[in-house]
């Protein structure tokens, strides 16, 4: 999973939504907040000496409710992003299969190909032997070397949609196409693939839980703004102020005598003060956007039941996809041995006379035609297994992020 770029991305985006998680559960909306200053003066006399300091700090603090309704949306867009990634896994996964089961496909019909390409030259070499001996015509010399250019092109073009399909098979699981193993026979799926084939589940298919996580992230997100619309947070502050002033006795206009017995004279003080600002609950965007999330839960909420309904379409289908395909893969099952016995003698019937070449060749094309219909059942099996698995299956656990 690891080597996978779209994993990756999707558990990234998993620890980006723990972080913002842990970010919306914190106990403060804001920081504190520390102010302090300093008053010189006023200097109105000349020998006066004054100043003021002081330092205040302040909390912005949440009613209980609406910190209740944040913490709530918090973990709600958070399994949110748990169900998206899970949901993009189980489609990787899926993904995965699916594009392994079409090189399988296409692997297979590639060795048919080269098969068909080697009775071919086969068959052009004992037509030409037979030509030299006088024994056909040159037009079946020409027919027998057209058989072949054409028997080579296909197995040419069998060879590019087994390259491509191994690019594609390795794009999925993040490795080099030369770097990817040779593919083999397509197993059976995983009993928790095909579970819901007789109508249970392990849980919700994980697409469909991911919608559903996402009305509920989106419920959340409406409750909380329908928290914040009276008085959501108030600012408590408290702080100290220190005040001085003194005269000197120059400063004094009094009497010689009075101001003799003074060598200085003022005030010091030292004040703790208390105060709380509420926001007014009237003039602000706050109802606007409650009404705006109670429409997008409303939203999530459809588009989840639009979910549902077509996944359980799709389930439908499915069942009926895969019942046909095994069907008909068990029809072609019995007649692949058929086949085969008819190309040999199909060979013996033209080289003792019975046929022309050219009804050998016709006759040879529908056989190979007939074999590739079979190994595309075979291939179809898989597919519509996959697909039915696609609709109903959970999907892979995704381990929680603390």
């Amino acid at each position: 999973v690891e080597a996978s770029p779209a994993a990756r991305a999707a558990l990234a985006r998993l620890d980006a939504a723990n972080a913002a998680r842990r970010a919306g559960r914190s106990a403060l909306v804001e920081a504190p907040e520390l102010e302090a200053d300093v008053v010189l003066g006023p200097n109105l006399l000349p020998e006066s000496d004054g100043f003021a300091t002081g330092a205040t700090v302040g909390v912005t603090l949440e009613r209980p409710a609406v910190r209740r309704a944040r913490r709530a949306q918090a973990d709600a867009a958070f399994g949110q992003a748990t169900a998206e990634a899970r949901s993009t896994l189980a489609a990787l996964a899926f993904d995965v299969r699916e594009a392994y089961a079409s090189a399988v496909a296409e692997t297979a019909l590639s060795r048919l190909a080269a098969l068909l390409r080697a009775d071919a030259d086969t068959l052009a070499e004992s037509v030409g032997l037979r030509y030299r001996a006088g024994d056909v015509s040159e037009l079946d010399l020409r027919l027998a070397a057209l058989d072949t250019l054409r028997a080579a092109a296909e197995a040419a073009d069998a060879l590019t949609r087994v390259a491509e399909s191994r690019v594609r098979l390795a794009a999925l699981v993040g490795l080099a196409p030369g770097a990817l193993p040779p593919v083999g026979t397509f197993g059976p799926l995983a009993a928790a693939d095909t579970a819901g084939a007789d109508g249970r589940t392990g849980g919700a298919p994980a697409s469909l839980a991911a919608a559903e996580s996402a009305a509920r992230a989106a419920t959340a997100a409406a409750r909380y703004a329908r928290a914040q619309q009276r008085v959501p947070s108030f600012t408590v502050r408290g702080g100290v102020e220190y005040a001085r002033r003194f005269y000197g006795r120059g400063d004094l206009r009094a009497t010689p005598a009075i101001r003799d017995g003074f060598d200085r004279l003022g005030e010091a003080g030292l004040d703790v003060t208390l105060g709380v600002a509420l926001p007014l609950p009237f003039g602000g965007p706050a109802r606007r956007e409650a009404a705006l999330a109670a429409t997008e839960a409303s939203a999530r909420a459809a588009e989840a039941s639009a979910v549902g309904a077509s996944l359980a379409a799709d389930a439908a289908a499915a069942r009926v996809r895969l019942r046909n395909a095994v069907a008909q893969q068990a029809r072609y099952a019995r007649a692949r041995v058929d086949i085969e016995q008819s190309l040999g003698l199909l060979r013996l019937a033209y080289a003792g006379g019975e046929i022309s070449l050219q009804d050998l060749l016709a006759s040879r094309a529908r056989l190979y035609e007939t074999l590739q219909v079979a190994l595309r059942a075979d291939a179809d099996v898989a597919f519509a297994a996959l697909a039915l698995a696609r609709a109903v299956s959970p999907g892979l656990p995704v381990s929680e992020r603390r």
